[in-house]
């Protein structure tokens, strides 16, 4: 019967001997036996048999034949279907809302094992599949949200707590959770000892702790399990809360000593609280209890940005400075470190760390260089759950001895342009040429006449453009950029202007942007199409307009910050 086959089979070789059994009905076992128990083959010896023993019921939904010595459960809500096969494990009772059978004439006094065959075969991947819960009479959770196979059916044994039993009515209610309909293919009820202990067990999750960020394919929860004077607890389940449910989990390795571990397959990044909850052997299972809440990421950081360095200014050599702009991440507080790493060659698998430093730090000098050989840079955000950004590589670089005597400033950028828009001047140029590879800043300087010049501003070692503002429209201007090398050499400049802002300025622009750029004011005119390239960033400045052309389009492959206003 529940077994769907022999009980007990004789191949040919050698003897069975079974006597002296309960096959589940006094007048024996089925088969080659003389009774209606469960069944033997031919050539087993099972007389004499036991007329009595464990009381069951084995429901076989569908037909809704039962067969025992327990009462057949009556069918309080559910519709019989055999639309995926005849056999006990495929016919089914099914609802749209939930499937309720009532179990009645129970002992009081005896406890009860529950083995259920679930399977539906309802297309239900699209929307996350046949999940459902079953619960007793008092609401009381036999086991949790579950999600039924779609192709071969599985056994799962429950053991009832002695509250779900104790007036002589069990009601089971197998509940949809997720899919078209709740069903349920078989159910048999098995007495067993009752033990007295109707206190449930605990549990605690250990690790890992409140607020951990968790990343990769699986992580390890372990906890431990305690039923003090009880009858020992037999099984652990995790939960995990998405917000939404609470999806239940037994644990992987439960020990003797009561500590567990659970293999976590890590879903999609979140934040997700975790619980805990144990079944003792007397079928008492313990309140779930709220352990800690983690967060699970697998994206990476953001990584830094306008990666540059130089070699050390005014040293003896064997130094070069790097600098970064921090991971647009770091504003979360989800970056743990930034990783410096060097390689001779530039090729992405031959870097080596050079040290690493905290959030909020921009700059780091490597102190192990050899002077006149080539560096490559590159510095990688590492989130708090391990994660890395990593920046683009930045170089060649050198480092040089500067006690060296040179009196050479490195030669002047050229073809200096200036775009007048409303209080705003946008400065854009050719970077020197630095044959010397020793340059390590722009300084732009300001004039009112074109002769006397104030505000020398850093502009850093690779800035091709520069936004001025502040200005004060129908006023001329003139701009100076003057570049500076290791030994503090500075040239004389390259200059442009006169340059007037105006409040009716309409600044065009087309192509590519290739360099991290801001629109800081005014109107721009996007004159055919604008592209941000990968890997570069075009920030909007509350206030400006932008207008397009006929057919006119931006393209945003890299990263588009509009600030707005705040």
């Amino acid at each position: 019967f529940s077994n769907l086959g022999n009980g007990l089979y004789w191949d040919g070789g050698g003897s069975v001997v079974a006597e002296d059994n309960w096959w589940g009905d006094p007048t024996g076992p089925s088969g080659a036996g003389p009774g209606a128990g469960d069944e033997v083959s031919s050539g087993v010896d099972f007389e004499p048999f036991r007329t009595s023993g464990t009381e069951y019921g084995y429901f076989d939904a569908g037909p809704n034949t039962n067969q025992g010595t327990l009462n057949a459960p009556s069918v309080i809500q559910g519709t019989s279907s055999t639309e995926w096969g005849t056999e006990p494990q495929k016919s089914i009772l099914f609802d749209l809302d939930k499937v309720v059978l009532e179990y009645t004439g129970l002992n009081t006094t005896k406890q009860y094992d529950l083995f259920i065959i679930y399977f539906n075969a309802d297309d239900t991947a699209a929307i996350g599949g046949n999940i459902q819960d079953l619960t007793d009479g008092s609401g009381i959770l036999i086991h949790g949200p579950y999600k039924l196979p779609s192709s071969n059916p599985i056994l799962m044994h429950y053991q009832l707590p002695l509250s779900s039993t104790s007036s002589g009515t069990l009601r089971l209610n197998f509940n949809k959770l997720n899919g078209y309909r709740a069903v349920v293919s078989s159910v048999l009820l098995m007495e067993r000892s009752t033990y007295g202990d109707t206190t449930s067990p605990t549990t605690t999750i250990t690790s890992p702790v409140d607020g951990a960020y968790l990343n990769g394919t699986q992580a390890k929860v372990t906890g431990t399990a305690q039923d003090t004077g009880g009858t020992g607890v037999v099984s652990v389940e995790v939960g995990v809360d998405d917000g939404t449910n609470i999806n239940w989990y037994p644990v992987t390795a439960l020990h003797s000593d009561g500590t567990w571990e659970f293999f976590w397959t890590l879903p999609q990044d979140g934040n997700y609280t975790l619980y805990s909850r144990s079944r003792d052997l007397a079928g008492n299972l313990g309140l779930p209890l709220k352990g800690p809440m983690v967060y699970v990421k697998n994206t990476p950081p953001a990584p830094p940005e306008s990666l540059s360095a130089h070699d050390g200014i005014g040293d003896s050599g064997g130094r070069i400075v790097i600098t970064w702009s921090p991971s647009p991440d770091e504003s979360q507080g989800i970056i743990a470190s930034y990783v410096v790493e060097r390689s001779e060659s530039g090729g992405t698998d031959d870097f080596s760390t050079m040290g690493t430093v905290s959030p909020g730090t921009t700059s780091f000098t490597d102190n192990s260089t050899t002077d006149g050989t080539d560096y490559y840079y590159r510095v990688v955000a590492v989130d708090l759950a391990g994660n890395r950004g990593e920046s683009s590589i930045y170089g060649p670089v050198i480092s040089i001895d500067n006690t060296i005597p040179d009196s050479t400033p490195p030669e002047d950028v050229t073809g200096l342009t200036a775009t007048p828009g409303n209080e705003l001047i946008i400065l854009s140029w050719t970077p020197s040429v630095d044959s010397a590879r020793d340059l390590v800043d722009q300084i732009l300087e300001t004039s009112t006449d074109g002769s006397t010049w104030s505000g020398a501003l850093s502009l850093g070692k690779d800035t091709s453009f520069y936004t001025v503002t502040g200005l004060t429209n129908g006023n001329q201007y003139w701009f100076r950029i003057r570049v500076k090398d290791s030994s503090n050499n500075l040239s004389s400049g390259t200059v442009v202007g006169p340059v007037t802002p105006s409040a009716t300025s309409v600044i065009t622009v087309s192509g590519h942007i290739t360099k991290d750029t801001v629109w800081a004011g005014g109107v721009y005119y996007v004159n055919g199409y604008v592209t941000v390239d990968s890997g570069v960033t075009l920030t909007i400045n509350p206030g400006v307009i932008v207008k397009f052309g006929s057919g006119g389009h931006l393209d945003i492959y890299g990263r588009l910050d509009a600030q707005g206003t705040t």
